[in-house]
């Protein structure tokens, strides 16, 4: 099964913050696809740029929660205080990437295997 949108969510990061709209769409679905199994969600920014520069998206998958545990991330604090660059480059889930000279919106995908 495997579920793909597009646009762009809105967020509101305060000045201190580190992670873009795409990051903090897939942290918020970190609890919520831990207790299933094989999931993975993508989001991706067409611009090549998701706030911060060099960040194209990110990406979980139903075990990020478990290797946040095992890395002692408190992941719900950090998903609160707008720091999902943070969450998400200590367990390797960035894309890396660079400005692109097009904007579509961002790619949202959500598959179960």
């Amino acid at each position: 099964m495997i579920y793909v949108s597009g646009g762009e969510v809105t967020c509101s990061p305060n000045k201190n913050s580190m992670g873009g709209r795409c990051q903090h769409f897939v942290s918020l679905l970190i609890p919520l696809i831990s207790k299933l199994e094989s999931v993975y969600c993508f989001a991706l920014a067409t611009d090549g740029e998701d706030y911060l520069k060099n960040i194209g998206g990110a990406y979980v998958s139903n075990s990020t929660l478990n290797i946040c545990n095992k890395n002692k991330l408190n992941s719900s604090e950090l998903i609160e205080s707008w720091n999902s660059n943070i969450l998400l480059s200590s367990v390797n889930c960035l894309f890396e990437s660079t400005p692109k000279n097009i904007n579509l919106g961002d790619i949202y995908i959500i598959c179960r295997l």
